[in-house]
């Protein structure tokens, strides 16, 4: 840690002089522990609401392990790939091309699967 020079002001204050350079390192440092905080707050308050889900360790596994996001969702969810294509309206062989990674799903498509699975479409999409 450096150390930075003192003043002791005539009411008996003491200041510390730090190099601006410092000094906004220190500000950016706080505002990027705010925003971090609100964003905490809102995951926080999102899964007691029920917006947000939580996986399991197991769950976490899963997707981990799945070859596409929406495949480890249909294997979450227990649900076999002609039970989920048959719910989202879809063909199973599409289905089985989506989960390979084969064919890119429109937004439409993404939007029933993403109902059926109770997920949102982007936990759909693989980074």
């Amino acid at each position: 840690m450096t150390d930075y020079p003192t003043i002791i002001t005539p009411g008996g204050e003491e200041l510390v002089l730090v190099p601006r350079a410092d000094f906004e390192a220190l500000i950016a440092e706080r505002n990027e522990d705010a925003r971090d905080i609100v964003l905490a707050d809102t995951i926080v308050a999102g899964v007691r609401n029920g917006d947000m889900a939580t996986l399991s360790e197991t769950e976490a596994d899963i997707l981990l392990a799945a070859p596409t996001a929406l495949s480890g969702w249909r294997k979450i969810r227990g649900l076999t790939q002609v039970s989920l294509s048959a719910e989202a309206g879809i063909s199973q062989n599409y289905l089985s091309e989506l989960e390979r990674g084969k064919r890119g799903g429109t937004t439409d498509v993404l939007a029933k699967l993403a109902r059926v699975l109770r997920v949102r479409i982007d936990d759909l999409i693989d980074a």
